[in-house]
């Protein structure tokens, strides 16, 4: 598992302190792919009602009779 802290100025976003949420909030949006023989799943990560920051990019491959991860990793929106 990875320690990776990633840092995302948000200020250009504009965003009413009232309107953040508590944590940041993944799962309102999940995208899936098959690409390569691989399924990819992107799952946006969301910190107020209208504004997501990044994603977490899933990527699968098929092992052992059944699609396991093979990568896990945090994609952050420039």
């Amino acid at each position: 598992m990875s320690d990776k802290v990633y840092k995302i100025d948000i200020s250009p976003l504009e965003i009413q302190p009232a309107n953040l949420f508590d944590d940041i909030a993944f799962g309102g949006s999940i995208h899936y792919k098959v690409q390569d023989n691989q399924l990819i799943v992107r799952v946006s990560g969301q910190i107020s009602p209208a504004s997501f920051v990044g994603e977490i990019v899933i990527i699968y491959e098929y092992r052992d009779k059944m699609y396991q991860a093979k990568s896990i990793e945090f994609q952050p929106y420039n």
